[in-house]
């Protein structure tokens, strides 16, 4: 009983996913191509950062100076493990001297245990604990990122491009939208879409942080649900509907040129993008759970990030990495999503006790 208590909603839905994705893979007869394993450490650090950074704001709200001291260690060792790993700070290396970075990776490890020292001090490590284990589910669903090119790969189906294409073209009247688009592209627009599109998971980052200082573990988990149920179902959708995207299939007039975040899109986007990962849009799906659930909890930091929000769904067509079909099955899956979540909080608060 003990351990059915233990495995709240979010882990139910990655104990499925990986039950079913397992076995597909086990029973197909193709062969595992362990070269379209990408490995990463992306989000994990960034995660397990703001995790910590929250639980250290809310512990030292009346002891400033041991923030301050807790971040001058924090922040460092961050930066460390991220350069290490080949992570979210890579396009920032070439600013950085070679001493630095050196000093960083090597002592990465130190610099991050001399930052959760205060914790300890505090009694607040088994606060991260617990915490960890909220977010676990995250962890795991991100992990599987990587591995659904071998389900994508043992599903033996053909590329749904030209019928999702085909698709598009009804919608705007039969007017091919990616070259429409394409044709009235500016360059500060193109830098802005691959700005939004490149750091949309500083979106999610700050609504963790936001639910983690807030310290309301009912609303973090739903997140939390919300967020694993997404990716398990769209991580499915991609071995069932492989989609390559325009930019693999289309042959377009016009060069996409970036000239001053082409380093970021690649390192953050591009490097560790798996194959046929379109149908549907994850970026929009997690973008509009993430920005609507700012949305309930702090409106003032919801409209900070508007632009940003509303950019993201535009960006994934005019970078030419999804079809229109791709953006907008996104915001039916985040609709879906938040009924089924609703549907369930309904029915536990009905079988609950007066």
């Amino acid at each position: 009983m003990r351990v059915i208590k233990f495995l709240f909603p979010a882990l139910w839905v990655c104990l499925g996913f990986f039950s079913v994705s397992l076995t597909w893979v086990a029973i197909s007869r193709e062969p595992v191509p362990a070269e379209k394993i990408i490995s990463g450490g992306f989000p994990f650090i960034e995660l397990l950062g703001v995790l910590i950074a929250g639980v250290l704001i809310r512990a030292t709200r009346e002891r400033p100076r041991i923030l301050i001291l807790a971040l001058v260690w924090l922040i460092p060792g961050y930066a460390g493990w991220s350069l290490a790993s080949g992570e979210s700070l890579m396009p920032l290396r070439d600013w950085i001297p070679d001493p630095a970075i050196e000093f960083l990776s090597n002592y990465r490890l130190i610099l991050s245990l001399l930052s959760i020292l205060p914790l300890f001090w505090l009694g607040q490590l088994r606060v991260v604990g617990a915490l960890l284990v909220e977010v676990l589910p995250c962890f795991l669903m991100v992990l599987a990122y990587p591995f659904v090119p071998l389900m994508i790969r043992t599903s033996g189906r053909a590329d749904f491009d030209p019928v999702l294409l085909r698709m598009d073209q009804w919608i705007f009247g039969g007017v091919n939208p990616h070259f429409w688009i394409s044709a009235r592209m500016q360059p500060w627009l193109t830098e802005w879409f691959a700005f939004c599109y490149s750091l949309y998971g500083a979106l999610i980052l700050a609504v963790f942080g936001l639910l983690i200082l807030s310290d309301r573990k009912e609303r973090l988990r739903q997140f939390v649900f919300r967020f694993t149920l997404i990716l398990a179902i769209g991580y499915t959708c991609y071995a069932l509907v492989p989609v390559q995207g325009p930019v693999f299939t289309l042959a377009f007039p016009e060069p996409m040129d970036l000239r001053y975040l082409q380093g970021v899109k690649e390192a953050l986007m591009d490097r560790a993008r798996i194959e046929r990962d379109c149908f549907p849009s994850l970026h929009t799906a997690l973008t509009v759970l993430a920005w609507g659930t700012l949305l309930n909890h702090s409106r003032r930091l919801a409209w900070v990030f508007s632009p940003f929000a509303f950019t993201v769904p535009v960006a994934c067509i005019a970078l030419r990495y999804h079809y229109v079909v791709d953006v907008l099955v996104g915001g039916v899956l985040v609709g879906a999503v938040l009924w089924i979540t609703r549907s369930n909080k309904k029915r536990r608060q009905g079988e609950s006790p007066a």
